[in-house]
């Protein structure tokens, strides 16, 4: 995620467009991990991969078609994931 935001700041497109995509292929590794034993840590996590994989998808074709919209929505997701992996900590915190 920091990548993503340092090539935002910079306003590089090459360097945004390997953040996007490193960003979606460290989603589908991610997603090829053994199941979270924990319901509640597990729906967090699982609802967070989703919003980082659109963000990154909408993140490559926003900065592809220069199109802010697309950029914004992406930041939307990554602050939405950020909620989630932050309930998940809370989540696995209670476990004791």
């Amino acid at each position: 995620m920091g990548d993503i935001g340092t090539a935002g700041k910079s306003q590089d497109p090459t360097q945004l467009s390997a953040a996007c995509s490193t960003l979606d292929a460290d989603v589908t590794s991610a997603e090829a991990l053994p199941a979270i034993p924990d319901p509640a840590t597990a729906q967090h996590f699982s609802a967070a991969l989703v919003d980082y994989g659109n963000g990154a998808s909408d993140c490559t074709a926003g900065n592809d078609q220069m199109d802010p919209s697309l950029l914004q929505r992406a930041i939307s997701e990554f602050d939405q994931g950020g909620t989630e992996i932050s309930a998940a900590t809370i989540a696995i915190k209670s476990l004791g």
